[in-house]
């Protein structure tokens, strides 16, 4: 899919800085390779005047809107601020939020533990692994938290993940269990979430080995 250059940006309220930073590097690779394409003619001679690289990737920068500029600016800064390239500091910040779903695992079978065991506790903990499990798969493959909304994130889950149409199913499976352990007042008896806690923390289990191959095969230092 071509993107128009001119067209107008979102605002940084409505597109997350990721998704939109990738748009910007988009441009200006679009915007360099079109340049390259591009032969200057002067009127008293037939030979195309050669730009340098340098001047191949400024002339793309002119054609940034002032938001885009805001962003390369952060960008540089961001790298500054982290000592490493973009790229790296994105999968570090995945594997914080893949430790975050273990954090969530752990805390499911803990409160399955429990006596008397806290099952609908632990069948929303268990979601919440998934969640984030799947969230950071998301992000390493799509550059962007682009499919953080708890009602559209398996679409996240890309077809290059392994079994990935089980997981989808899985993963709303899981949002469901997880709405009715939260938010329905019945069955009353907390023992009734004791079968549901029990295979909701197999999946989350299981997810979380999954995600955790995939994304070290992505480059994540997990």
């Amino acid at each position: 899919m071509m993107i128009d250059s001119n067209a107008p940006l979102a605002s940084s309220s409505s597109m997350n800085y990721c998704s939109l930073w990738t748009m910007t590097d988009r441009r200006l690779r679009q915007q360099t390779a079109a340049a390259h394409d591009l032969k200057l003619h002067s009127p008293c001679q037939e030979e195309a005047m050669v730009l340098s690289q340098l001047e191949l990737e400024l002339q793309g920068l002119l054609r940034f809107r002032k938001a885009q500029v805001h962003l390369l600016k952060n960008g540089v800064r961001l790298q500054a601020i982290g000592g490493a390239a973009i790229d790296d500091l994105l999968l570090r910040a995945s594997a914080d939020r893949l430790a975050l779903a273990h954090y969530f695992l752990e805390a499911a079978a803990k409160l399955r533990r429990m006596r008397p065991g806290s099952f609908r506790n632990s069948t929303s903990r268990s979601y919440y692994s998934i969640y984030h499990a799947a969230r950071t798969v998301s992000f390493v493959f799509h550059a962007g938290d682009d499919h953080q909304d708890h009602k559209d994130l398996h679409n996240g889950i890309p077809d290059e993940f392994p079994d990935f149409e089980r997981w989808r199913n899985d993963l709303k499976e899981a949002r469901l269990r997880r709405n009715e352990a939260d938010y329905d007042p019945y069955p009353r008896p907390d023992a009734e979430f004791a079968d549901v806690s029990k295979v909701q923390l197999r999946v989350a289990t299981d997810f979380l080995h999954v995600a955790e191959q995939y994304l070290r095969g992505k480059g994540c230092q997990l």
